[in-house]
């Protein structure tokens, strides 16, 4: 909705989740040779020289979780969009911008030409153990990017217990967990209502991000 002009459906009423699925962890991320090691130097810099960072963006969720995340610090940082993933990547790398945001494997794919500055999710990875988390910085607000499986409202109550049930025999299985784990993803509470709350929680999120940031649908 705050992407949207004239959205012809509320996705919460119409739309909700019969569960949530996996969750992807997002990455900020800046040069492999630049000189900050974490968010919190990010973060002094851009107080000490407020409005001349850059950071670059390629899809709408990173540019608002970007927003507030510096905005939740109380800083200022130029936005710059870019078309595609591989052009952000290659203008934080090239330094033409200071920092970005994408999903974590993107991000850990590329080796010691990037480093990582925060992540999102509640505890810290055992493979990147030095990171942080936003949640550990007292930012338990701006979680990972969730994926559900949803129906149309007004699909009959046995049909979406079914599902449900199917859903949650198939993420429990090992073989699953584990491929998911290779492709930078991890299982969800696989509760009853947990994948309602988790989409009224970021909608009520991104409506705050939008109404601070000044972000007006297109």
């Amino acid at each position: 909705p705050i992407a949207v002009k004239n959205l012809r459906f509320d996705p919460l009423k119409e739309l909700p989740p019969i569960i949530g699925m996996v969750d992807s962890r997002l990455a900020l991320f800046t040069s492999g040779t630049s000189r900050w090691n974490s968010l919190n130097d990010m973060i002094a810099e851009a107080k000490a020289n407020p409005g001349k960072l850059n950071y670059g963006s390629s899809v709408f969720l990173t540019q608002v979780l970007t927003e507030a995340i510096i905005r939740d610090r109380g800083v200022k940082v130029t936005s710059v969009p870019y078309k595609d993933s591989g052009s952000l990547i290659n203008g934080v790398i090239g330094e033409q911008v200071q920092f970005g945001m994408l999903s974590l494997p993107s991000v850990t794919a590329l080796g010691s030409k990037v480093k990582l500055l925060v992540i999102t999710g509640k505890t810290r990875l055992p493979e990147i153990p030095g990171t942080a988390t936003l949640a550990e910085l007292g930012m338990p607000q701006f979680q990972s990017t969730g994926f559900a499986l949803n129906a149309p409202v007004g699909v009959p109550q046995p049909i979406i217990a079914k599902l449900h049930a199917a859903m949650v025999q198939v993420l429990r299985q090992q073989e699953v967990v584990a491929r998911f784990s290779k492709l930078g993803f991890e299982v969800a509470d696989l509760s009853v209502d947990a994948g309602s709350k988790r989409l009224a929680a970021e909608a009520e999120m991104f409506a705050d991000i939008g109404k601070k940031a000044g972000i007006q649908p297109q």
